[in-house]
């Protein structure tokens, strides 16, 4: 374990640290503000013992700096190694919470909502997948919430990296599937395995077991639970059959079909088009030099919204 940051310090010669935001799959999460720029970041800084997967974590920042612009993901502009040797990532800084802390507060209570937030984030998967990308623990705790009410997924790849060296306590349990749980190579069916899960907790508004391999039966207490409650109710019935199909291989081609899916189940529900355009087909950025990987915060402007 590395010691911890001081508020008012300055690291990577241009942030200063303002305060403690939280602990995140990898380590701390701080709130930092450039000198330069003005403009307030999350650093993530990997805190725990991670010497073996370094390279392989770099390797998967990398790739999440390299990401195209698009909704529902949270850019990340650089990293460093601090000095004590721990991983630095800057991340933008999203304030309005998590998915988890909407869930608590009630906010996504009906059917409509559900579905919106569940289209955002099928399509941000979209976008992972369509880039070779894999989250690998992919929760409610990752989908963060920005002022204007938008659901954004973070951290891609950071448990992916650690899982393909046989970190098992990565992935979070009662999110993930039997990739993840078991330490196998993991594939775009390892995040739709999870976000069916967060559908029904959604559906459900609350988290009722304890491992996410248990998707058959959670399926079968859901769908006995939205008989009982709401009275069968269509679009949870809809939208619980969507996310049944994610806990079998040949259930979803890909994210954009499940996104194709849903897009069509909000309009059955609100007799409107969903009013957010799907991603284009996504390329990542090609790899710059090495120099160039890391944001000079200086030159540029890293919290400009793309």
């Amino acid at each position: 374990m590395v010691d911890p940051l001081i508020p008012g310090t300055i690291i990577c010669r241009d942030l200063i640290v303002r305060s403690w935001l939280g602990e995140g799959g990898w380590g701390e999460v701080w709130l930092v503000e450039s000198q330069s720029l003005g403009t307030e970041y999350a650093l993530k800084r990997a805190t725990r013992p991670i010497a073996a997967s370094q390279d392989a974590m770099l390797g998967e920042i990398e790739a999440w700096i390299s990401l195209p612009p698009a909704a529902g993901i949270v850019p990340c502009y650089f990293w460093e190694i601090g000095a004590a040797g721990e991983i630095l990532a800057l991340v933008q800084y999203i304030s309005g919470g998590t998915l988890a802390d909407h869930l608590r507060k009630g906010h996504l209570d009906a059917p409509a909502k559900v579905v919106d937030t569940l289209i955002q984030v099928a399509d941000a998967l979209t976008v992972l997948h369509e880039c070779d990308l894999i989250h690998g623990d992919l929760t409610p705790e990752n989908i963060l919430v920005d002022e204007s009410g938008k659901f954004q997924v973070t951290d891609f790849g950071l448990t992916a990296a650690q899982n393909q060296l046989g970190d098992l306590t990565a992935a979070t349990l009662e999110y993930s599937g039997y990739e993840a749980a078991t330490g196998i190579p993991l594939t775009p069916w390892t995040d739709l395995w999870s976000w069916g899960l967060i559908a029904i907790e959604l559906l459900m508004g609350e988290r009722f077991w304890l491992s996410g391999c248990a998707a058959e039966e959670i399926v079968s207490i859901a769908r006995s639970q939205i008989s009982l409650l709401f009275k069968s109710e269509p679009a949870r019935v809809a939208v619980l059959d969507l996310a049944e199909r994610c806990f079998s291989p040949a259930g979803w081609p890909s994210a954009r079909t499940l996104a194709a899916a849903l897009r069509q189940c909000y309009r059955d529900l609100t007799n409107l088009p969903y009013p957010r355009t799907p991603p284009p087909p996504n390329r990542r950025v090609p790899h710059q030099p090495e120099d160039m990987r890391r944001f000079d915060l200086g030159a540029g402007k890293p919290g400009a919204d793309p």
